[in-house]
């Protein structure tokens, strides 16, 4: 399935083949979800979501299975987590913080490039090995939870559309980065070249605002040296600022 999932939600679940799985139930109620899904196609259980949410879901689902979950007054980021699995995405929310938009995106899931798998101090290894940290509350609002590991949440709204959480996912990195010497030190020994890759990965258009931010907010010397050096690479379009780490 490729092009916008949204032009198939009309379609999908219609027809179920006899014996292979029962249709799911979904219902929204009070901004809770309550659903089963016994054996059913996650596209279908994505489309049943949609429908009874009225959310406008955009994007290709890039990992075709059956979901067997059961769900009691779960909020909406919590059940589409466990529907979309390891893929990314975001949840645009109207003025009464009420989900109207879910973007799939086709990011790659943040890890190491190849070139630093043999290398557990590199930044990326170092983010991704970082443990749980407490949640802002804009934060646990659009994920659904109090607490997560650092790359999770990095992965699951640092490309937000709602600049909120954009920026609440900006500052608590910025503070983890600056205030955690594993990270702190695993920042400035990673070369420029990667630093800039994987911020790009995580952040996107992003990236030049949480290296201005970090550079800022930093009380280490090195640490503000290092984000403006980037940022303004970036700025210029300097070769290998933007490139593949090697």
């Amino acid at each position: 399935m490729a092009g916008i999932l949204v032009v198939a939600l009309a379609l999908l679940g219609t027809i179920v083949a006899p014996g292979i799985a029962s249709p799911p139930t979904v219902t929204w109620e009070d901004d809770t979800v309550t659903a089963t899904f016994d054996g059913v196609p996650v596209d279908e259980a994505v489309a049943a979501l949609a429908r009874a949410t009225g959310v406008e879901v955009r994007g290709e689902l890039h990992e075709l299975r059956d979901i067997h979950a059961t769900f009691e007054r779960a909020r909406f980021p919590e059940v589409l987590d466990r529907l979309v699995g390891e893929q990314n995405f975001t949840i645009t929310y109207d003025a009464a913080g009420r989900p109207r938009r879910v973007e799939l995106l086709g990011m790659p899931e943040v890890s190491e490039p190849p070139a630093w798998r043999g290398s557990p101090g590199g930044f990326g290894n170092v983010v991704t090995a970082y443990g749980e940290v407490s949640l802002p509350p804009v934060l646990a609002d659009a994920l659904g939870r109090q607490r997560a590991h650092l790359g999770w949440v990095l992965r699951r709204s640092a490309r937000h559309q709602d600049p909120a959480v954009a920026a609440a996912v900006i500052a608590l990195f910025v503070r983890t980065v600056d205030a955690e010497p594993g990270l702190h030190d695993a920042f400035l020994r990673t070369d420029d070249a990667r630093v800039t890759r994987l911020l790009r990965i995580w952040f996107g258009p992003g990236t030049e605002r949480f290296l201005g931010t970090l550079a800022e907010e930093t009380h280490d010397a090195l640490l503000r040296s290092k984000a403006l050096r980037l940022e303004k690479q970036i700025r210029v379009g300097q070769p290998g600022a933007d490139g593949p780490a090697t």
